[in-house]
């Protein structure tokens, strides 16, 4: 899959949120995505009520990226603030796996790990 490719995205929607959020959170995962080479995204908003407290939204994706499965969760007092933390850090970790050499050893790491490991 290329950047420019638009990723299938899904949104449901649990009891007690609004079918109208869909909208929203179809624009806004497709504007995060777009750029990156995700293949799909699967996205639930779902309502909690805490006993004698106030009722939150939380919303949970899962991204397919180059055949990796990257989840992420956001809350919110109502689904456009859930939605919203769900794209920030969607954002966040889709730019965090476009990084080269993410997650391999430099030579400062082996440096290091050569000292302490003596």
């Amino acid at each position: 899959m290329t950047t420019d490719q638009v990723p299938s995205v899904q949104v449901q929607t649990g009891s007690g949120v609004d079918p109208g959020a869909i909208d929203h959170a179809l624009v806004q995962l497709r504007a995060v995505c777009a750029g990156h080479q995700v293949e799909s995204v699967r996205a639930r908003l779902t309502r909690t009520a805490t006993p004698g407290g106030p009722s939150t939204v939380t919303g949970d994706a899962t991204a397919v990226v180059r055949g990796r499965s990257v989840r992420v969760g956001g809350t919110g007092h109502c689904p456009r603030a859930s939605i919203d933390q769900l794209c920030d850090r969607l954002a966040a970790r889709l730019q965090a796996l476009a990084t080269p050499n993410r997650g391999s050893v430099t030579e400062s790491t082996k440096a290091r790990i050569t000292r302490y490991s003596m």
